[in-house]
């Protein structure tokens, strides 16, 4: 199977389509995700990071080519916090985040999954800090069985993510009171049903998407032509 990614749209908090665009792995000619362990969670963590490294460049330039065609949009990129446990994964990472151009480095969003268990703050450093000199927003997506998001607040992380399409995704409500008792923005991927956006509307994330609000497109320049007609 051939792999390719897929922009969805991020809405935001109230249901409004916004200028933000999630990168995810999807198979050629289908709107499918591929599920996170196909592609940017091998088991290995150096090849982890080589293939997380390889995606991010994919999605910069794609980033890159959109703006270069005058459509100023945004951008989320998933990376996986296991290629970053490895010297080889994390170098590979790194070197891909370098080819961040200046004015794109405000434009880019780091969604970090693959957490480590019982995160503790020196093992989050050794994973958010080669990143921070690329991107201005960071976010995590905590385990379901974490309770306290004070390590990711005292690391400066902009927010905190869910992916409610995943079968280990905490409880949305306990999710959002840990979120919003640290300050962390929220953003929720895999939002499948109405009453699930509903929620989300209610609890005034910064943003969702998934499939029920639809908005996948080839590349970025799709996805800035499509706001361009918008506005």
């Amino acid at each position: 199977m051939s792999e390719a990614i897929g922009y969805q749209r991020v809405f935001n908090g109230d249901g409004t389509p916004g200028r933000m665009f999630y990168a995810s792995p999807r198979a050629e000619n289908t709107d499918a995700p591929i599920p996170w362990g196909r592609l940017l969670d091998t088991g290995d963590a150096t090849d982890t990071g080589r293939r997380n490294a390889a995606f991010l460049k994919t999605a910069l330039r794609s980033l890159d080519d959109a703006m270069l065609g005058g459509h100023k949009i945004l951008m989320m990129v998933p990376i996986s916090a296991k290629g970053l446990t490895d010297k080889e994964g994390a170098t590979a990472i790194v070197d891909a985040a370098k080819s961040v151009e200046a004015d794109l480095r405000g434009r880019v969003a780091i969604d970090l999954f693959d957490i480590p268990e019982n995160p503790r703050l020196d093992a989050l450093e050794d994973i958010v800090i080669p990143l921070m000199p690329f991107f201005d927003r960071l976010l995590a997506r905590p385990r379901a069985e974490e309770d306290d998001y004070t390590t990711y607040a005292n690391i400066n992380l902009f927010g905190v993510t869910i992916d409610l399409a995943s079968t280990g995704a905490p409880d949305l409500t306990r999710f959002w009171a840990n979120a919003r008792k640290r300050r962390l923005a929220i953003f929720a991927h895999g939002v499948t049903t109405p009453a699930q956006a509903e929620e989300l509307k209610k609890f005034e994330v910064e943003g969702m998407d998934g499939p029920l609000l639809g908005g996948v497109f080839a590349s970025m320049t799709e996805a800035g032509e499509a706001c361009a007609e918008e506005a």
